[in-house]
């Protein structure tokens, strides 16, 4: 029996999808009805207010697994296609397979649409569907064309894909995992028609926030930021109504209750999560098992878990490898990261406000307050890809405030070593003739120069053992080698940890959350093709004002007091802490100076 349909609808999204569209699931053949899920659902309503707008729909999804976001995006386009006439749409996956997966969905809602408004193909390949008249059909019409000439291409990414052809709908799907996103993103949106009924959607699950999955990161918190044109929707896998498991019996359910831990504590508590939701985490947890390798690491089974059913946009990004810092911590310091009171830059000896300046300020200087300021140095040169860095830290007290020190400023950019330290000096006399700690280590050494050539006094100093004289000796500056990167990164771990340092830094605990130690276990740095420039300048800070107060802050007073730190530490496992601690706590060891 035929399906009625009232044609007068058909420009309905809603009807046309409920009616027209089929649409292949895990149970066959099935009509397709996006309101049927809740995420499609959502979907639906964002793109319905740009239409109201008449505006281009432009939008950055980020999702757990399999919301349907693809098939959705995709009845979309056809619609358009189907009902328009010069309408072009393209799809842009991430491999071969992405692109037959997705390309079928198209070939489906045709096959399947009613005889009588099925239009005229001209081609349909693994890769295109063309609306328009066969030759054949032309030549027996006596070359009147009557065709739609619209048409839907699937494509896997490539920097030419889309060139030279305009576009009226892009799909970029599963963004994250582009080989070369960025000159994709580049070379196809300049073909999107600047009308209002067009749209322009990058879905994908995360695929960390460096490498390949780097560029949408990026596009990610630009768009969080609002300094895109995309509107960043996220969908955690809670949102799912088929990622819930029934429990087999009641000692099932007991033993889950039983022993629930921190994170499915916070997932009944802050995501309103059923015991249901946690029984089928669980049990996809251990579905998905470990083992599946990524660089020199394998990401255990947990890690898969957050980044392909991420609870929050946070939890997505995530990195493999032997972390330095706790994620459950950074996330908790990210969560509370404030945007700068202030933003600009630093002119000679004055600040100059500027929204786009590289100087953030959340603590202006305050009388009577004691500051350290740490500097990494790039090296400035044309093309170079590093970024200088420098730190403000006030200093305070943990056993009157529970807190080492607090974040009061951050300086990032590329720049001349002279010119950091210019800056460097203009800040430390601004925040009170704050203590300069200068990294010396390649063009460090500028900066330190610069820094005495302009007369400034108070510059960290650094005992050293004299390898000819055997003697113990001071030298200006900080310097990491491998002598002093374990003692720096133990102990910055170790505050981090005990939250003994008020970071407010977003940019910085992102850069914390990549930062990894090496194969050897010793030494540490960011993943990938990501920076750490923040983060070896704030541990510098850190490590000076250890070196300089110890715990107690402005109370203890004098240069290299021994650390209290290291009793704290013994307990701790072997990949978090260097033997230093141990021997010093023998008396081998009087200073980390002594290594």
């Amino acid at each position: 029996m035929k399906k009625s349909i009232d044609l007068s609808k058909l420009s309905n999204y809603e009807y046309y999808s409920q009616n027209l569209l089929y649409i292949q699931s895990g149970e066959g053949l099935i009509p397709f009805n996006f309101k049927e899920r809740h995420v499609q659902v959502k979907i639906n309503e964002e793109w319905k207010e740009f239409r109201k707008r008449r505006l281009p729909v432009t939008l950055i999804i980020l999702k757990a697994r399999r919301h349907g976001v693809s098939t959705y995006i995709q009845s979309r386009m056809f619609q358009e296609c189907h009902l328009k006439s010069h309408r072009q749409a393209i799809t842009i996956a991430a491999d071969d397979e992405g692109c037959s997966y997705i390309h079928n969905m198209s070939h489906t809602f045709y096959e399947f649409l009613p005889e009588q408004l099925k239009p005229m193909v001209k081609y349909k390949s693994s890769d295109r569907l063309v609306f328009d008249m066969p030759r054949t059909e032309l030549t027996k019409r006596g070359g009147i064309p009557i065709g739609l000439k619209s048409s839907m291409r699937t494509v896997a990414c490539n920097n030419r894909a889309g060139l030279g052809t305009g576009n009226h709908f892009i799909h970029f799907s599963e963004y994250a995992f582009y080989r070369d996103a960025e000159s994709v993103r580049k070379s196809v949106i300049p073909t999107v028609f600047n009308v209002p009924d067009t749209s322009v959607i990058i879905e994908s699950t995360a695929n960390g926030m460096v490498g390949a999955g780097e560029a949408f990161y990026d596009e990610w918190k630009l768009a969080k930021e609002g300094k895109s044109i995309f509107k960043p929707l996220f969908y955690s896998w809670l949102e799912h109504e088929d990622y819930t498991r029934v429990f087999y019996d009641k000692r099932e359910k007991e033993s889950l209750l039983d022993t629930i831990d921190a994170e499915e504590k916070e997932l009944i508590e802050r995501y309103g999560a059923t015991y249901e939701q946690l029984n089928w985490r669980r049990f996809q947890i251990k579905f998905l098992g470990e083992g599946v390798s990524q660089g020199d690491y394998l990401k255990g089974d947990l890690e898969n878990f957050h980044e392909q059913y991420p609870v929050s946009d946070d939890e997505a990004f995530i990195v493999s490898g032997n972390r330095v810092f706790d994620r459950l911590v950074l996330k908790q310091y990210k969560e509370n990261c404030k945007p700068s009171t202030w933003r600009g830059e630093v002119e000679g000896d004055r600040f100059a406000q500027d929204s786009y300046g590289n100087l953030k300020i959340w603590e202006m200087p305050a009388k009577g307050e004691i500051y350290v300021i740490p500097i990494d140095p790039s090296s400035g040169e044309p093309g170079a890809t590093d970024f200088g860095c420098i730190e403000v830290l006030r200093v305070m007290s943990v056993k009157k405030t529970g807190l080492l020190a607090t974040q009061c400023a951050e300086w990032h950019g590329r720049i001349g070593a002279e010119t950091l330290g210019q800056i460097a000096v203009t800040l430390g006399i601004k925040y009170n003739n704050a203590i300069l700690a200068p990294e010396v280590f390649g063009y460090g050494h500028a900066v330190l120069a610069r820094i005495q050539a302009l007369d400034y006094w108070n510059i960290f100093k650094r005992r050293v053992i004299d390898s000819i004289e055997k003697v113990s000796k001071t030298k200006l500056g900080w310097k990491t080698d491998p002598a002093t990167k374990p003692s720096l990164l133990t102990y910055g771990r170790y505050i981090i940890k005990k939250k003994y340092v008020d970071i407010k830094s977003e940019s910085l605990v992102d850069e914390m959350m990549i930062f990894v130690r090496d194969s050897s276990g010793v030494g540490a740095s960011a993943y990938g093709r990501g920076k750490d420039d923040r983060v070896m300048t704030f541990l510098i800070g850190l490590k000076v004002i250890e070196q300089e107060y110890g715990e107690k802050g402005v109370e203890g007073g004098g240069v290299l007091m021994p650390s209290p730190e290291g009793k704290p530490l013994m307990g701790h496992d072997p990949l978090t802490y260097d033997s230093f601690w141990e021997k010093r706590a023998k008396g081998k060891y009087k200073n980390w100076m002594d290594l």
